[in-house]
């Protein structure tokens, strides 16, 4: 736990430098809109918002992977199913020759 906390005050230090540091505004013009901010608050929100796009990624291309998993379970469990029933044939066709093969003999 100390560990944890000694770990966010060594991330905490730097990032309060960089605020305190670049606090001046900066004029931000996207299309039509103009917008004067903060440096600081930028580039925060520049991390964050590809931080939030980044875990999205993350989430849909695991998503996609677990369903690409069930289906592939669902058509191995499928596969057995026939194996089984293959193999379940065949031991009878096997039995019931061994069964024949003396009647035959004798």
């Amino acid at each position: 736990m100390k560990w944890k906390l000694l770990l966010g005050l060594v991330i905490l230090v730097p990032v309060l430098t960089f605020a305190i540091q670049n606090n001046h505004p900066v004029d931000v013009t996207f299309a039509e809109w103009h917008y004067q901010v903060s440096l600081a608050i930028l580039v925060y929100g520049a991390l964050l918002l590809g931080i939030v796009l980044g875990m999205l990624l993350i989430f849909t291309s695991r998503l996609k992977k677990k369903r690409k998993q069930k289906r592939l379970d669902a058509e191995a469990k499928k596969k057995d199913a026939q194996v089984a029933e293959v193999s379940q044939a065949v031991d009878m066709e096997v039995n019931t020759e061994i069964a024949s093969d003396p009647a035959e003999k004798a």
